[in-house]
């Protein structure tokens, strides 16, 4: 018996109740070389993006060109990777300060910038002939974050001014309708995350110091909901993709989950994970399907150094 045969089941692994296996189908060219600050001594990185298509599409990787002097317009290259050919492909951008980088359900990329515009890039073509420029509004403010949400009626994106004025919402980014959202917040705080809660009436989750206050585009604004033992700056918010339970990371690198429609009540939210020390702090959270969650490590050093948590067992 050959070895392939005798350590058949070797590389399987158990997740709750999901058996899985791992397999390198395509290996992803490696771009951190071009994100690197050649002016920093200690070797840093400038400013980047990664974010891949839905249903396991092309891997886009946009990161800042340096310029040539102080004065010269903000540029980026967007580097396009089709999984599992390799034909990359390249574009430049130099239409302001990016934000934040996203794919829209038609495949193509969007990128939001400071000043209140995003961009729909069609990654097909070298030329910029088939891209478009939207305006949230005119009156906007720089932008500071922006996420993504997918509807029936398209992808929609929104965003938070930079002075904490309010968010500025579209349902449909190839059909722009502008919307607004006010904040019920005291204008010392500063909101240290957020999130979509809801993807059909457009609700939101916002967090400042230990509070969360939700809002929508349809329904009145609510009173901020301190969450109860909770002593620590929330630094992320994160929906699920079914947009049924929330995970939330504090600064202190604990991570808690809870059901939507519990924020606000007593013991709305489950720790998952307590941080014992910084070299297991964990720095950022992510969804994976719709009851997990996908931490990393300030120790991880590779992508498949991360921590699985159990979202879905409140």
């Amino acid at each position: 018996m050959n070895e392939q045969m005798a350590n058949a089941t070797t590389s399987w692994r158990i997740f709750d109740e999901i058996t899985y296996k791992k397999t390198e189908t395509s290996p992803i060219t490696d771009y951190s070389i071009r994100f690197r600050d050649p002016s920093s001594p200690t070797d840093a990185t400038r400013k980047h993006f990664v974010a891949m298509a839905p249903c396991g599409g092309p891997i886009a990787f946009v990161y800042k060109t340096s310029g040539i002097g102080p004065n010269d317009t903000t540029k980026y290259t967007i580097a396009i990777q089709n999984l599992p050919k390799h034909n990359d492909k390249f574009k430049e951008f130099g239409r302001g300060v990016v934000v934040f980088v996203d794919w829209t359900i038609n495949e193509d990329l969007l990128l939001v910038t400071e000043d209140g515009k995003y961009h729909i890039i069609d990654i097909f073509h070298y030329n910029t002939s088939n891209d478009k420029t939207i305006t949230l509004s005119e009156s906007v403010s720089t932008i500071s974050s922006a996420c993504t949400f997918k509807t029936n009626q398209g992808t929609g994106v929104v965003a938070l001014r930079k002075n904490q004025e309010g968010f500025v919402l579209v349902k449909n980014v190839y059909s722009p309708i502008i919307q607004t959202i006010a904040l019920n917040v005291d204008t010392r705080a500063v909101v240290s995350a957020w999130c979509v809660l809801d993807h059909a009436d457009i609700t939101l989750a916002y967090a400042y110091d230990n509070y969360i206050v939700t809002c929508s585009a349809s329904a009145s604004r609510r009173e901020p909901q301190a969450i109860p033992g909770i002593t620590d700056t929330i630094v992320k918010l994160v929906s699920s993709s079914d947009y049924k339970y929330v995970g939330m990371l504090k600064d202190n690198g604990d991570v808690l989950v809870g059901l939507k429609d519990n924020i606000g009540q007593a013991q709305a939210f489950t720790v998952k994970y307590v941080n014992s020390n910084d070299k297991n702090k964990i720095t950022d959270i992510a969804w994976c399907a719709s009851d997990t969650i996908i931490g990393i490590r300030s120790s991880s050093k590779a992508w498949y150094d991360l921590l699985i948590i159990d979202g879905k067992n409140l």
